[in-house]
């Protein structure tokens, strides 16, 4: 019976050392970035399936605020005098453009804002331009 050994192998050298350490960390690197990215597949997805990378999307501007229905701005402003009390029609142009009458005891300035609410009136702020 006779053995047999395989010749002696050189010693890996440094460099050959780092090159194999290099491609191990780009491998996992690799890997890591692709897990991240992908959601994981849903009920009913294919164990198989090839995931994409999600497509880079614009980022939409913010809607416009919606325009308040029961808003309005001060349009004129007439004076009455009603037995012997001193009234004050108030005539507001509503956000979608009709009209409605207010009697007032006090005035109020043209081009305030005003947001209407049954028989309650609330004066809101300015508006920036």
């Amino acid at each position: 019976m006779s053995l047999t050994t395989d010749p002696p192998q050189p010693p890996v050298s440094r460099f050959q050392a780092t090159l194999v350490g290099a491609a191990f960390a780009l491998f996992a690197a690799g890997a890591l970035a692709t897990a991240l990215m992908l959601d994981g597949p849903t009920a009913g997805d294919s164990p198989y399936l090839l995931a994409t990378a999600p497509a880079l999307v614009a980022a939409k501007p913010a809607p416009p605020a919606p325009a308040c229905a029961n808003c309005g701005i001060v349009e004129a402003v007439t004076t009455l005098q009603r037995d012997a009390a001193t009234l004050y029609d108030v005539t507001v142009r509503m956000t979608d453009g009709t009209q409605r009458h207010l009697a007032l005891t006090q005035p109020l300035p043209l081009g305030r804002r005003l947001h209407l609410d049954g028989g309650r009136i609330t004066v809101l702020p300015a508006q920036d331009s």
